[in-house]
């Protein structure tokens, strides 16, 4: 429903839906929006998104092996979202007018200095967004989770020592540490 919802406020005509048996209960809903909801049999699989599954996992997994750390499973989602932000990134054989799907369905051109400053697991000391004249840190480590796409180029990041994800537009790249 929330990813319905957020397309049709974004423009985006949906007329059919292709889905497998778990969503049977959404069907009522589906169809009062006008939209034609194929459910796929029992066993039977939708191949274009069978296949739009394992290229993400397979993103999945590049970027998960290649992190010098484990991640914690809480973290996931954000693997799982930083993932399907680099494949929205190509451009593919369907893009409208030469553009890449996010930058469709942002309706802005991506600015690598706002739109690609991090990757995920990246390392980082985050700025505290207010301070003051005492003596308590300025900084705090962090990990680079997921770009906010907001015009000002904002991360969630995962803040170290309040063990929280928070949200931040300054930063400054660290190798990572032991204590990460």
């Amino acid at each position: 429903k929330n990813q319905l919802t957020l397309m049709t406020a974004k423009g985006f005509i949906i007329t059919i839906m292709h889905t497998d048996g778990g969503f049977n209960t959404l069907t009522e809903y589906i169809r009062s929006k006008g939209i034609d909801h194929q459910i796929a049999a029992a066993g039977q699989h939708v191949s274009i998104v069978e296949r739009k599954i394992r290229h993400l996992k397979e993103t999945i997994r590049t970027i998960l092996h290649s992190l010098p750390f484990h991640l914690a499973k809480f973290l996931f989602p954000y693997l799982v979202s930083f993932s399907t932000r680099c494949i929205n990134i190509q451009i593919t054989k369907n893009s409208i007018n030469k553009t890449n799907p996010l930058e469709n369905f942002m309706e802005r051109k991506l600015d690598y200095e706002l739109d690609l400053r991090v990757f995920f697991g990246q390392s980082v000391q985050l700025h505290t967004p207010e301070t003051s004249n005492n003596m308590d840190p300025r900084t705090s480590a962090g990990i680079a989770l997921l770009h906010t796409n907001n015009k000002k180029g904002s991360v969630l990041f995962f803040d170290i020592n309040t063990q929280r994800v928070v949200h931040r537009d300054r930063w400054t790249e660290t190798q990572i540490s032991q204590e990460i």
